[in-house]
């Protein structure tokens, strides 16, 4: 059991905690602000702070003129100094630079000149608006900061008199892209009735990003971060726990974008536990797949002859699969290899094909139907392309210049983007995009918008080539491509390949179709070359192949002949 030294000297149990906590907002300096008096509570906050599970935290004091006339340089220097005196008393805890900034005018300027400080150097930054009266223009500075690359978190909006009146406000903030801290001790109710109803309130919904002490000395504004986070544990779950005071901190300190951060999710009130709603229940950044070298079904990390038996038998499988789904079909073939699969046509397609002739001039007519059928507008480079994780998006907006940028959809499905925050991408078309982000935008911050959408690159899709290729395997489909570049994608025909018994199989529509090619009448150009579409199972048969397997097929049964293999 751990357990942590409370501020009147006793014990208190401590839930168990799989990573060391990151403390972003503390009045630790000594003697600059309302936080620490000197550098021996400095010095016992930091012992505190250890006790309690935190092995990282931002010097945050006051930067609020008038009062408490803080600025970068000097906030550095203290920094620098604490940190030498807790490494002379082996205290081990990181400090990084950082300020509660006070809503003042040039706040942008004063960022760029180093005049105010974000949280470590990094485009996140504290800001405290006034305590009792709501700023009139409160989102404009922060529209302000988010078109100038910042990522503003809205310190401690539950403890703020005017909530109650102006919530609203703060949920579109937190939508537009604004975060949000929490102090831990509002969630443990030391603040009262009405800052533990709005902290709770924001995290059932979603909207809060992180946690954080906001202590301010060892009695009365102690360091308690851990106990905030068992409070939200209990309420959202250990995992969202660790993301507020751990997975996110770490991600502001390192300077990540937010979209390849874990977003928080809104509570499951029955269940007790908190919802991803992105859907995807991973953390963005942290499983991100690697392009090309893992896919479903295709183990390649596996070693020696075990991954190679496997791969073996899985390719075979596909082709035999394949063929017995259609075999009836392939029979049919004898007299003309150009014949088509009817189950790639379209009804219009073989209501035409019925009413031809049986002579080699209806052959090349049926097989010039099969390739326009399968070349979709759906594919990579078509208006019909729907975008996709690890796709690259370039989004413009005429005459804001400051909204202008590219951008890469997270694996969630989504985007995080200037005033409009995390959007849903995955699913939608270019055309569907600029529609959406011109309601947003349009919606509140500008008149008329003119967004225009383009995807620079392709990542998300796949095919699959097997059989008679050099290099069978799963390819990247970036851009508009045709049978004849993804043969080539895949090293070209083997040189046992039949050219004249190509079969690519689709899932359309829920149902798998496919058609048969002949390469050889594609390279003359009496065939239209088809273009592929993701999720395209591109099958190349070696000479010979086809009457084997039908041979087999007609005597074993499908489960004794994948015994065989």
């Amino acid at each position: 059991m751990v357990f942590a030294v409370a501020p009147d000297g006793s014990a208190r149990e401590k839930c168990p905690i799989t990573k060391p906590m990151i403390d972003l907002h503390c009045h630790i300096l000594p003697g600059i602000d309302d936080g620490a008096t000197d550098l021996s509570i400095s010095l016992e906050m930091a012992r505190m702070s250890v006790a309690d599970g935190v092995s990282a935290l931002a010097c945050t004091p006051h930067i609020l003129p008038g009062l408490y006339h803080n600025s970068g340089p000097q906030i550095r220097q203290a920094t620098e100094q604490l940190q030498h005196a807790l490494d002379e008393q082996d205290i081990p805890l990181q400090l990084v630079t950082g300020a509660d900034v006070h809503i003042a005018p040039d706040f942008v300027a004063g960022l760029k000149s180093g005049h105010l400080l974000t949280l470590a150097d990094s485009r996140y930054v504290l800001v405290e608006p006034p305590h009792h009266v709501a700023p009139v223009r409160l989102e404009d500075l922060f529209f302000e900061l988010l078109l100038a690359d910042y990522v503003p978190i809205l310190t401690h909006p539950e403890r703020l008199t005017w909530i109650k009146q102006n919530y609203s406000i703060i949920q579109k903030m937190a939508q537009a892209g604004v975060w949000m801290q929490l102090t831990a001790g509002s969630l443990t109710g030391a603040f009262g009735r009405g800052p533990l109803y709005w902290a709770e309130r924001m995290l059932d919904e979603g909207i809060v990003h992180i946690l954080a002490s906001d202590a301010h000395n060892t009695k009365h504004r102690p360091p308690n971060l851990s106990e905030g986070r068992n409070a939200a544990a209990k309420r959202l779950g250990d995992d969202e726990a660790e993301h507020l005071v751990a997975t996110r901190p770490q991600g502001i300190i390192s300077n990540e974008l937010p979209s390849s951060l874990p977003m928080p999710g809104a509570r499951d009130v029955s269940a007790g536990t908190a919802i991803d709603e992105t859907g995807s229940g991973t953390l963005v950044g942290n499983h991100r797949t690697d392009d090309g070298k893992s896919s479903p079904g295709l183990d390649r990390t596996r070693p020696g002859g075990l991954r190679r038996l496997t791969d073996r038998l899985q390719r075979l499988f596909q082709i035999v699969l394949v063929l017995v789904v259609f075999a009836g079909s392939l029979a049919g073939c004898g007299a003309s290899s150009n014949r088509s699969l009817e189950t790639g046509l379209t009804p219009q397609a073989q209501k035409e094909n019925a009413g031809r002739s049986t002579k080699t001039n209806r052959s090349s007519t049926q097989s010039a139907k099969v390739a326009d059928a399968f070349t979709s507008v759906s594919t990579p480079g078509s208006t019909a392309y729907k975008i996709g994780p690890q796709d690259v998006l370039e989004i413009s907006v005429f005459k804001v210049p400051d909204l202008n940028r590219q951008v890469q959809v997270a694996d969630s499905g989504t985007v995080n983007l200037p005033l409009v925050g995390e959007i849903q991408a995955a699913g939608k078309t270019a055309q569907q995009m600029e529609r959406d982000l011109t309601a947003k935008l349009g919606a509140k911050y500008l008149q008329n918008p003119q967004v225009t959408v383009y995807i620079k690159e392709y990542n998300s899709q796949r095919m699959t080539v097997e059989g008679s290729v050099k290099k069978p395997g799963i390819y990247p489909l970036r851009g508009k491509t045709s049978l004849l570049q993804s043969i080539a994608m895949a090293g070209g025909l083997a040189e046992s390949a039949s050219s004249d018994d190509l079969v690519i199989v689709r899932t359309l529509n829920g149902k798998r179709s496919a058609a048969k090619f002949d390469i050889s009448e594609i390279r003359a150009g009496k065939l239209k070359d088809p273009v592929i579409m993701p999720g395209d199972l591109i099958i190349v048969s070696s000479s010979g192949v086809k009457a084997v397997f039908k041979g087999i097929l007609k005597v074993v049964p499908l489960g004794s002949f994948l015994l065989l293999l």
